[in-house]
């Protein structure tokens, strides 16, 4: 799955209080397998540890890795977390230590995902799991942002249909990977990793104002968690075991 990105930019973490965080949440309370009887957890890329915060819950370990520590992390005094600066492709920790490990919108971002993912792996013991979710090419949007000379004027770079163009045409303006969901099952096994459940997460539109259109698009289009609708997801996300 590895392939260079012309202008591949670090990612910028969901803030708390935006609705991404508890759609995560909620998808990896349903998919990942036996979640409540994980006391270890891996956040792979935690950013600023605001996702970490809510991984918390019941007494666990949430032991989040990042490349740089910020100034506004927010889950560094709480119980149960544990910083660890370090890079994902090498990460600073023993062999089979976590449960579950968890990375979310972070393989885009990496120089080589399928690199990344694998260490991922290594440090899941045998029969834990890996949940990751990363940017959905059927998207109406680039969520990411890329360079395109005129157009890089339009609000928060969301240039419409451009994550549909081509792969290579895509890798040299895109500022970030971006997957079909047969991607991100290919990268999954090509990690050595069973696939169990995948599906396609739903717009959070966190980036539109506190409006009535924003109101109407939750209510109607953007309800649900998950859709079964590709041009509706902004995300798609794989949970997959690691079987030995």
């Amino acid at each position: 799955m590895h392939r260079e990105i012309a202008h591949l930019k670090p990612g910028h973490p969901a803030q708390l209080g935006q609705s991404i965080l508890e759609r995560r949440w909620r998808i990896l309370n349903r998919t990942a397998v036996d979640f409540a009887d994980c006391k270890t957890i891996l956040d792979a890329g935690c950013g600023n540890g605001a996702q970490s915060g809510l991984l918390l819950k019941d007494n666990r370990l949430v032991v989040g890795v990042d490349l740089a520590l910020p100034t506004d992390m927010l889950s560094l005094n709480k119980n149960g977390f544990r910083y660890v600066r370090g890079d994902l492709a090498f990460l600073p920790l023993q062999e089979a230590v976590c449960d579950l490990a968890v990375s979310f919108e972070v393989l885009e971002h990496t120089l080589d995902d399928l690199a990344v993912l694998r260490e991922i792996a290594r440090v899941v013991r045998p029969g834990g799991g890996i949940f990751f979710s990363v940017p959905n090419k059927w998207w109406l949007f680039e969520s990411h942002g890329a360079i395109v000379p005129g157009l890089n004027f339009i609000p928060w770079n969301r240039i419409p249909f451009v994550s549909w163009l081509p792969r290579k045409l895509h890798s040299k303006i895109a500022q970030a990977r971006i997957y079909t969901l047969r991607q991100a099952l290919n990268l999954t096994i090509s990690a050595n990793l069973q696939p169990l459940r995948w599906g396609y997460i739903t717009a959070p539109l966190d980036v539109l104002p506190d409006s009535l259109l924003r109101k109407l698009l939750k209510t109607v289009m953007f309800r649900s968690d998950i859709t079964s609708v590709p041009i509706l997801a902004v995300n798609l996300f794989v949970y997959a075991v690691k079987t030995k």
